[in-house]
């Protein structure tokens, strides 16, 4: 994930490594935090483990959850 400016310089804000945060950032949403939270996703035989994240405005990254069962589909699952 990366910044731009209005000057246009440019800042990586974060790499994904495949092996602990997912690849394939998808479904990024503006939180009413001011925080972005998306999915990432990892294929793994033909399925996908997704990865939920959040990027804070102060370029910090999180991991929030990540699925140890393979989904074979791209659609999250809601809860609550």
């Amino acid at each position: 994930m990366f910044r731009a400016s209005r000057e246009g310089e440019v800042s990586v804000l974060h790499a994904f490594v495949r092996q602990t945060d997912g690849k394939s950032p998808r479904s990024l949403t503006l939180g009413r935090d001011g925080n972005l939270y998306g999915l990432t996703a990892e294929r793994y035989i033909g399925h996908r483990l997704p990865t939920a994240i959040r990027l804070a405005r102060d370029g910090s990254f999180t991991v929030l959850h990540r699925s140890t069962t393979p989904s074979t589909t791209n659609t999250p699952i809601r809860t609550g």
